[in-house]
């Protein structure tokens, strides 16, 4: 698979993957993190955007089915595991249930599934709500071929 920079994201998808890194470069800008995300949506959706976020974070953190591979915050390129993790808000946004579930099965253990494809699912209506609908037509359209996303 080629590699994707983050200037091929759409701006929800390069905001996702900067509040990912941030988050785990230093957990306690959680604040700083949440301040960003309601400042880019507005209102209530920003509200819904950071409070499902910290879930999908939390989820990866505590369900993880595997170590997941994320790169430092300044770095250019996005891991297979944060295409993952971008595909999986995106195919909630999209409605694509059978790709959120092969996705949720690479990235958490059973009990933990049911979970994150519900806090992906609100990341994506809360940027939708907030003007700035997730999907990058490049991934959706790997994915819908067919493609894996690792």
């Amino acid at each position: 698979m080629a590699t994707l920079t983050i200037d091929k994201l759409t701006f929800p998808e390069q905001i996702t993957l900067w509040s990912l890194r941030r988050w785990l470069a230093d957990r306690s800008d959680w604040p700083v993190i949440r301040g960003e995300l309601q400042r880019v949506c507005g209102g209530v959706a920003g509200y819904a955007a950071a409070q499902s976020l910290a879930d999908v974070f939390d989820i990866l953190a505590r369900g993880g089915a595997r170590t997941i591979g994320c790169h430092r915050l300044a770095c250019r390129t996005v891991s297979p595991d944060e295409m993952l993790i971008i595909g999986m808000v995106s195919a909630a946004r999209c409605g694509d249930a059978e790709l959120g579930q092969r996705i949720a099965e690479e990235l958490v253990r059973p009990p933990f599934r049911d979970r994150l494809g519900a806090a992906c699912t609100i990341v994506a209506e809360s940027f939708s709500l907030a003007g700035r609908p997730f999907g990058t037509p490049a991934l959706m359209a790997a994915s819908r071929a067919g493609s894996t996303l690792h």
